[in-house]
Parts: structure tokens; C-alpha cells; sequence
């Protein structure tokens, strides 16, 4: 599931999503359908990227699998570095990146 990567003194680990592109699909709609719904008076940083972070995005039951998955591999990467404690994750969000799309005039 994860794959060490041997390019700094902290060990760094990498891994893979199987249902990504599946993912994206069902989800990028409804993302996009609250940021419309978004009531900031920044619409857009200057580089491009807006981020939202009003809710924990991954107890949404869209990302069910996905959540599983990345607990999954912070287990694994917690039990090969021996760390003590358990980890737990406190926060998600989503952004929207726009960099590469065409500027609107």
C-alpha cells in the first residue's frame, strides 16, 4: 500500500489511490456546487488556488473509501516508524485550483 522513499533523514512514504479518477468523477460536482454556495468575500487567492475549510470534507459519505484508505496508510506509516501514540487526523478541506484555466477578462 505505501512505498518508503529514501531522499531525506525523516523517512517519507508514498501511496497510491486505486479509485482516484473514479472518485473525482462523482465528487468534483457537488465540490464545485458549494463553492458556489461559498459566502467569502475572497473568491480567489492571486495565485489561483482557493481552499475551504468549514468542515471536515472527509466525514462527508462521499469520501468514505477515501478516508478509510488515507487512515489506512497513516496506520501502516505509524507502525513502520514505531512512532508512540496513536495518530489521528483532525482536519480535512478541499481547494480549487485554477492556475491553468483560462483567465476570464
Amino acid at each position: 500500500m505505501i512505498e518508503k522513499q529514501f531522499i531525506f533523514p525523516t523517512q517519507v512514504f508514498r501511496g497510491s489511490y486505486d479509485k482516484a479518477q473514479e472518485l473525482q468523477k462523482s465528487v468534483v460536482p457537488e465540490l464545485l456546487a458549494k463553492e458556489k454556495t461559498d459566502a467569502s468575500p475572497i473568491r480567489y487567492t492571486a495565485n489561483g488556488y482557493t481552499s475551504y475549510g468549514n468542515e471536515n470534507i472527509l466525514e462527508n459519505p462521499l469520501f468514505e473509501d477515501l478516508k478509510n484508505f488515507i487512515d489506512a496508510c497513516v496506520q501502516e506509516c505509524h507502525n513502520e516508524t514505531k512512532l508512540q501514540h496513536k495518530p489521528s487526523l483532525k482536519s480535512s478541506w478541499f481547494s480549487i485550483n485554477r492556475i491553468h484555466l483560462p483567465r476570464r477578462t
